[in-house]
């Protein structure tokens, strides 16, 4: 099993902080393990789903097979691993997942995420990443953005 954790940084402008939201579904480019090819589609991993994994009790967040050897891998969202604080602290994971016969070569922004704007209350719900965000702070009448969206995967220790 390998541990691995999401990360993501962006050019802002008036913002606070970056959230994923409950709900979110991460957007993942993934790679088999046993023979080395990368799944041509994007794959979408939600907490929210479970399936059963083949000639075992136990279930996972995505169990998915090789379209190329046929092997079985699965992903598991870590409980309770998904930040609560700026998702764009340096260094920080915004998410932990657990993966067993894949490996995510990188993960894709999408919608899901809630803005929080820095002079105000203001927030944002559902903001779509995958593409430069621009907004108006109405309270402030301050422009908020957040551009130039970079995402990566790295692997971590522990739990």
């Amino acid at each position: 099993m390998v541990l691995l954790g999401l990360y993501m940084t962006a050019e802002t402008e008036n913002v606070d902080r970056v959230v994923p939201m409950q709900e979110q579904d991460w957007a993942l480019t993934v790679r088999c393990t046993s023979c080395n090819e990368v799944n041509p589609a994007i794959v979408t991993v939600s907490a929210d789903e479970t399936s059963d994994i083949s000639g075992s009790r136990g279930e996972a967040n995505l169990v998915m097979r090789c379209k190329f050897c046929k092997r079985e891998g699965s992903i598991n969202i870590v409980p309770k691993s998904m930040t609560a604080d700026n998702a764009l602290d340096d260094g920080k994971a915004i998410v932990h997942l657990e993966c067993r016969g894949i490996d995510v070569e990188s993960w894709h922004a999408r919608n899901g995420w809630k803005v929080y704007a820095a002079d105000s209350k203001t927030t944002w719900l559902d903001a779509d990443l995958s593409d430069d965000w621009f907004e108006v702070d109405e309270k402030t009448s301050n422009p908020v953005s957040i551009s130039d969206v970079q995402t990566s995967v790295k692997r971590v220790s522990g739990k």
